[in-house]
């Protein structure tokens, strides 16, 4: 727990704000924030305008604030973020709490005005798909930026840290996200989309390239499977041709079912607590909520191999490559070996009980926020 202190006045920027509707970060910053303000802490998340109808100023004991931005692929969340810091520095905040390295010119304008900054990077934006060459070149500036400028950089992963560590000689604190441990609470949701429990594949991811949705429509249309459905829940903010193209090849291939956003309350946790397996395709990124929460939900979790992910994981998950036919090979394995799928259930939970509880991460996202606060850490400190 942190040291006694006054409470302080904590500002979170950089998502798109609370209640949670979009993603990992939006979910981060409800589940720290509302923690924060139980523990007597006085706390604002700064929120886009339409997040939720009616834009509500207070959610669970958090105030929410609103401020403009320029609505479009590339600036919706830099512009936001930097309206979100111009009427922070009005307030003044003891500690300025900013998501995402890309909003790095924050800290810039935070630093001139002597306010205390701390930001969690969160992954690696620029390997993002969907980003251009200038935007990649963009987050990598914004990358070292964020490691000069910030009183203290927050990593989520050990992975993300060592990145930093070897790409930029940043010192930063590691503090993982949470994950809640869920059961199944009404499962007549699973008839609302069509589906019987334990006869269905999931995933839940923004689709986007690098979350590899394509590649699971792929390997399912090269399995050929029949008895068992493909679901897919999620969206993204923006009109591509990678998620017209998906759509397109989910119509093209039998037994795929492509949901959209889920937002319904419990109904993503029952998704998750009946599916037979769960797909998580995410290889950019810091610690993935989404693969937590499905860890959380004590399910058979099929992930794509890479470091950030058997972080997570570790033995308690299966794995497979970047490629089509080695997912197919995996899917057509677990299938024929329900004993197996079983076993994997029955420890996916023991995965996040230790390392990502929600109310161990506030402990040390509370102190953090007090030690700078009060000038115990900052960029000169060790690496936690």
């Amino acid at each position: 727990m942190a040291r006694k202190t006054r409470p302080l006045r904590v500002a979170l920027i950089g998502t798109r704000g609370v209640p949670a509707r979009y993603g990992g970060a939006e979910t981060w910053a409800q589940e720290l924030s509302v923690r924060l303000a139980a523990r007597g802490h006085d706390v604002t998340v700064y929120c886009r305008h339409n997040n939720v109808e009616g834009d509500p100023t207070e959610h669970n004991g958090v105030h929410l604030a609103y401020a403009p931005c320029v609505n479009t692929k590339t600036l919706s969340t830099l512009t936001h973020s930097i309206a979100s810091l111009l009427s922070a520095m009005r307030r003044r905040f003891d500690v300025l709490l900013v998501f995402n390295a890309g909003n790095a010119p924050t800290l810039v304008l935070a630093r001139a005005t002597g306010q205390k900054v701390v930001i969690n990077v969160d992954g690696q934006d620029w390997r993002r798909g969907k980003w251009g060459r200038l935007e990649k070149a963009y987050y990598q500036v914004a990358e070292l930026v964020s490691s000069r400028m910030a009183d203290r950089v927050i990593v989520d992963s050990v992975t993300i840290g060592d990145y930093y560590a070897n790409r930029w000689h940043a010192r930063s604190t590691y503090i993982g996200n949470g994950a809640p441990l869920t059961s199944s609470r009404d499962p007549s949701i699973l008839a609302t989309y069509g589906l019987e429990r334990r006869k269905y594949v999931l995933m839940t991811s923004r689709l986007e390239p690098e979350n590899n949705a394509a590649l699971l429509v792929d390997a399912w249309k090269a399995l050929g499977e029949e008895e068992y459905q493909l679901v897919i829940a999620g969206t993204t903010n923006w009109k591509s041709a990678y998620v017209r193209d998906l759509a397109a090849a989910a119509a093209g291939t039998r037994g795929v079912r492509l949901l959209g956003g889920v937002y319904a309350p419990g109904h993503i946790d029952e998704l998750l607590c009946g599916c037979y397996v769960y797909v998580h395709g995410n290889e950019v990124g810091g610690t993935s909520p989404g693969l937590l929460q499905a860890l959380g939900s004590g399910a058979c979790v099929l992930s794509i191999d890479v470091d950030i992910n058997r972080e997570v994981g570790g033995d308690r998950m299966l794995y497979y490559k970047k490629d089509p036919d080695d997912l197919a090979g995996l899917l057509k394995s677990v299938i024929n070996d329900p004993e197996t799928v079983e076993k994997m259930r029955a420890t996916a939970q023991a995965a996040v009980t230790a390392r990502y509880n929600w109310d161990a991460v506030t402990d040390r996202y509370e102190q953090l926020l007090v030690d700078v606060s009060e000038g115990r850490v900052g960029r000169s400190s060790p690496r936690e």
